[in-house]
């Protein structure tokens, strides 16, 4: 089961190159994990200019992104949040770092929200500013390790070779070594690689404002017939699995949830495929 398209869009880049002819491929993974390529990250850095107490350089590095990527990386009520987690950074009440949140579980069984809805959030004792410190984790515990594992086996289902020129472990303990601002500063993220590759990439790239991901429409085929009522028909045909797990009438159409369901079904009923497969043998 997963709950993002990218793994699907990934699957039909490995068929498209299979189709080609084409046996190795370069892949970027890795990148905006150690250089602070995703959309929350600049939010992280300013939390550690405020930790540090280097307020003018966090009103000037959220200005610097607001302009850059058009919109407010910190609204009002995070900023307030930012300043009482510095003041309590200076009382050494600072809580553990979270590197991952509780998600909504309420389109769960009740037999399973009461075996695991007390699981709470992992915590890291991890060194570093705020920045840094989430950019460990997405690297060793959990967000990489999902992409790399579904890229994987997108690309063995093709007899692809992928390789990962992001991930040798000398660029990454590197980029790591660096301060955060080498990492992103005014308003952009990858400032090292932005840097390194000017004169050899185009600026036009080099400066784009728009991070684009590799993400299919899910929410806007929700919306749009006659693919809406075929994704809801096959919500519906999952009860036939999913019932003893999960409330189907209580998953959200267009969200995440609603894939995971969707991919948890087609597993079950795979599992169930082998399990008779198996037992005919037998």
């Amino acid at each position: 089961p997963f709950t993002s398209t990218s793994v699907f869009a990934s699957y039909l880049v490995q068929r498209l190159a299979k189709q080609h002819d084409v046996t190795v491929m370069l892949d970027g993974q890795g990148a905006d994990e150690y250089l602070a390529g995703y959309a929350h990250y600049p939010a992280l850095l300013l939390s550690s200019l405020a930790r540090a107490g280097r307020w003018r350089a966090w009103r000037r590095e959220r200005a610097a992104t607001r302009h850059f990527i058009g919109v407010d990386p910190v609204p009002p009520k995070a900023a307030l949040r930012y300043w009482m987690s510095a003041l309590l950074a200076a009382n050494g009440t600072a809580s553990a770092f979270t590197i991952d949140s509780r998600r909504d579980n309420a389109f769960l069984s009740a037999d399973l929200r009461r075996e695991f809805g007390a699981e709470g959030s992992r915590t890291l004792a991890i060194p570093g500013d705020s920045l840094k410190r989430r950019l460990y984790a997405d690297l060793m515990h959990g967000h990489l390790q999902e992409l790399l594992r579904y890229a994987d086996r997108n690309s063995m289902a093709f007899s692809r070779e992928v390789r990962l020129p992001f991930l040798d472990h000398r660029l990454v303990e590197f980029a790591l070594s660096l301060p955060s601002s080498m990492l992103f500063r005014d308003g952009q993220s990858k400032r090292v690689l932005r840097d390194a590759m000017r004169g050899t990439v185009p600026t036009e790239i080099l400066e784009r404002r728009d991070k684009v991901g590799f993400m299919a429409p899910w929410a806007q085929w929700w919306r749009e017939d006659p693919v809406r009522r075929a994704l809801r028909d096959r919500l519906d045909d999952a009860r036939d699995v999913v019932d003893a797990y999960i409330d189907v009438d209580a998953v959200p159409p267009a969200s995440a949830a609603a894939l995971g369901v969707l991919t948890f079904a087609t597993s079950l009923r795979q599992l169930r495929g082998v399990e008779r497969d198996v037992a005919a043998v037998a």
